[in-house]
């Protein structure tokens, strides 16, 4: 939620719900993947589609691969 604008935390508060829990799962996931591996972090492709994320809403998950050692750092 700090990461997003006014509008967006508006949006995820009300009728985005899903989108904010699955935020806060890979957040968590990645969190806990820096002392115990996640299966989802294992598998190549799952990473790619998170850690390689064009969409400006998921600019976090990136930021959060790169300190987890999934993406280079840019």
């Amino acid at each position: 939620m700090t990461e997003a604008g006014w509008l967006e935390r508006i949006q995820l508060s009300t009728f985005l719900r899903d989108e904010l829990d699955f935020r806060v799962d890979v957040c968590t996931k990645m969190t806990a993947n820096r002392v115990y591996k996640q299966p989802e972090f294992e598998n190549p492709e799952g990473v790619k589609m998170i850690c390689w994320d064009t969409h400006p809403y998921h600019r976090v998950f990136v930021r959060l691969c790169e300190h987890d050692g999934l993406r280079p750092a840019e």
